[in-house]
């Protein structure tokens, strides 16, 4: 186990499990700029999201670049994740306890972890690291491992610096310094994601009442053409002369225009109703616009 006080680390322990022996080399170091009360309170954070969250390798093997992020919620819900559900689930636990914190996203790695802001400076957080719980090979590690403090905080509170000198004692197999590492605020993300899938079925209704409202106008313009034509034909037979009774087939005509009038307005009433709807729908994204103006542009943009 690590000293706590922020002096040099206790000796490497070898561990015998069953027929096989692992050699525990104390890497988590409590820094002396980082108070005992900030390392207590993330070493809970970090140990509650491995005790409650597993890394999610069939969501993994099937990620493509339009994965959605899971919100902290159904992360716990599932107990699975990958790396960016990790770092939002620690995002949203650290900011809860009143740190400052940021999650971090790199393209080349691939991979999302946190930074704690402390003492005037960013520290690197992976609980996905961290949660390690599997050899290279794919064997599952023993618990008394997965389990120990150290293997836990490989990537606690450290530093790029601090990270490449573990490396070279062949302690740790990666690190978090990259070129295009960039920050990104998951907690904003996921608003940005709520409202959009609010505004997603107004969207979608909007086009539905765009259909049928273009529909009924193009069956209402088609009516009136029959209109016009029905009043040409009325017209004429009124000033036909023709030795056979006209006032039958006028009282036929009349009463088919009486009829495609009546359509018309029928048709024009479904138009007006659609058309209150459309005011309706543009009202609620307009509301939705006001309440949070800055959440579907972030998402555009990140």
């Amino acid at each position: 186990m690590a000293d706590s006080t922020g002096g040099r680390p206790a000796p490497a322990k070898r561990i015998p499990v069953g027929p096989l022996t692992f050699v525990r080399v104390p890497v988590a170091r409590r820094p002396a700029a980082v108070s005992q009360r900030d390392w207590d309170v993330l070493s809970g954070v970090n140990d509650y999201i491995i005790d409650h969250v597993s890394y999610d390798h069939a969501r993994a093997r099937g990620r493509s670049a339009d994965d959605v992020l899971q919100s902290p919620e159904v992360t716990l819900r599932r107990g699975l994740g990958v790396c960016m559900d990790y770092a939002a689930l620690f995002e949203r636990l650290a900011r809860h306890h009143g740190y400052t914190v940021r999650s971090m996203r790199s393209d080349r790695l691939n991979h999302a972890w946190n930074e704690v802001q402390l003492a005037g400076r960013w520290w690197i957080v992976d609980v996905t690291w961290n949660d390690g719980e599997m050899f290279t090979s794919g064997q599952p590690l023993p618990a008394i491992v997965h389990n120990d403090p150290d293997f836990r905080k490989k990537y606690f509170l450290t530093t790029a610096r601090d990270e490449a000198a573990l490396r070279r004692q062949g302690l740790i197999q990666s690190t978090h310094q990259v070129d295009d590492a960039r920050p990104v605020d998951y907690q904003r993300t996921l608003q940005a994601m709520a409202i959009l899938d609010r505004l997603q079925p107004l969207v979608e209704r909007r086009n539905q009442v765009i259909r049928k409202q273009t529909g009924l106008i193009d069956r209402s313009n088609a009516l009136v053409d029959e209109h016009n034509r029905l009043v040409d034909e009325l017209n004429a037979q009124a000033t036909a002369r023709q030795p056979e009774p006209r006032e039958e087939r006028l009282d036929k005509l009349q009463q088919r225009l009486a009829d495609l009038d009546a359509r018309i307005a029928e048709r024009q009433t479904l138009i007006d109703k659609l058309r209150v709807e459309m005011d309706s729908l543009y009202g609620q994204y307009q509301r939705l616009a006001q309440e949070f103006p800055l959440a579907v542009w972030y998402e555009i943009t990140t």
